[in-house]
């Protein structure tokens, strides 16, 4: 689930697979700082690229087809909140509706779900086309929403109900997100994916030294600025704890090269991209205030091969 960066400055962020036409959640949120105007509608849009049913492939009222995650300030309940998100009736919902996007006829009805002192709390997301909006009611919710988070689908072994489906084709996608707020102009914000995306290395002991060299590329090209986590470790088993670490150059490339002692190892690496572009936000926007931010999706990569078994 998306968990949000921390900025001072509004921000979209989008988490999903790294591969093609992937069957898995897609990761969205939306996160501002306590002292951002209040939020008073938040309509995301689902690039074209995407497969997209918000009908859940026609799931029934009430079935479960992802997850939740809901911020306010002051903190209400469980801090943040975490709940299933659901599908709903739209006749629910129709006066929530209208005041909230000014229609009575929707494409679907979700409804995230968070605790609170006086019980469960429904907030309805409304679905026309690939907008999804919700318009977070300050009183009814007893605080401002600063962080709204969705996993959109459920797949697993016993269950699938797919909101979102990955790019068939590689490319660059821009997602977007326009908000309302209380006494101010509305804003858009942006969250670009570069897919498919790969981390690949070898690793080979020279001089009483691991050297691990690599690249890391999205859409085929190379990625610069990435932070790379490695360690060297004697059990395969054991849990990932990264030991050393480097920065991809421009061309995606990196080397790693680090003291090791005598015996048999596993090296493993993960690759992260932790820097923000601001770039997409230039040109035109719907949005009066313009675009504030633009975020650029983590890779949370695993290297292939997972690992690499060397001697020293």
């Amino acid at each position: 689930m998306f968990a949000g960066s921390g900025s001072a400055v509004p921000r979209l962020g989008v988490g999903e697979s790294p591969t093609l036409a992937s069957p898995y959640a897609v990761n969205i949120g939306y996160q501002q700082v306590e002292s951002d105007p209040a939020p008073s509608r938040i309509t995301i849009h689902v690039p074209e690229a995407y497969g997209f049913t918000p009908d859940a492939d026609a799931a029934s009222p009430g079935t479960v087809i992802g997850s939740n995650l809901i911020q306010l300030t002051p903190p209400v309940g469980e801090y943040p909140a975490t709940g299933p998100l659901t599908m709903e009736d739209p006749t629910t919902f129709a006066g929530d509706g209208l005041a909230c996007t000014g229609r009575t006829i929707e494409d679907a009805v979700w409804a995230a779900h968070m605790g609170s002192p006086s019980g469960v709390i429904a907030v309805p997301i409304f679905v026309d086309g690939r907008n999804v909006t919700v318009c977070p009611d300050a009183t009814k919710l007893n605080g401002t929403m600063t962080l709204f988070g969705l996993e959109l689908g459920l797949v697993g072994d016993a269950v699938r109900h797919s909101l979102v489906t990955g790019p068939k084709e590689r490319g660059r996608f821009v997602w977007s997100a326009t908000v309302a707020r209380a006494g101010a102009s509305t804003i858009e914000v942006r969250s670009v994916v570069v897919l498919p995306q790969r981390a690949m290395f070898t690793a080979k002991v020279i001089g009483g030294r691991v050297r691990i060299t690599g690249r890391v590329t999205a859409n085929g090209r190379g990625v610069g600025g990435v932070r790379i986590q490695a360690d060297a470790v004697k059990r395969r088993a054991r849990g990932f704890e990264a030991a050393f670490y480097s920065r991809t150059r421009a061309d995606g490339r990196f080397t790693i090269i680090h003291r090791i002692g005598r015996g048999t190892f596993y090296v493993r690496l993960q690759a992260y991209r932790d820097d923000v572009t601001t770039s997409s936000c230039a040109g035109h926007s719907l949005a009066q205030g313009g675009c504030v931010s633009t975020t650029e999706n983590g890779f949370g990569l695993e290297g292939t091969p997972a690992t690499v078994r060397i001697h020293s």
